[in-house]
């Protein structure tokens, strides 16, 4: 899952991560699971994140020279 894989690769963000509540209610448990992805997904996966892919470099712009 998400978590554990950042819990593996980033305990940094993964012990910043939103704990669960203990209400054990589905309609409370489905908006810890949003409100948890949302965190990965600022903290992981946005540009500049830890988790993030590096930017792909700019293609090379060819020029006709004469």
């Amino acid at each position: 899952s998400i978590k554990e894989l950042c819990r593996r690769w980033y305990p940094d963000v993964f012990k910043a991560s939103p704990g669960k509540r203990t209400s054990h209610r589905a309609l409370d448990d489905i908006k810890e699971s949003i409100e948890e992805l949302r965190y990965y997904r600022d903290n992981l996966f946005a540009p500049g994140a830890p988790g993030a892919p590096a930017p792909a470099p700019a293609p090379a712009v060819e020029t006709d020279a004469q």
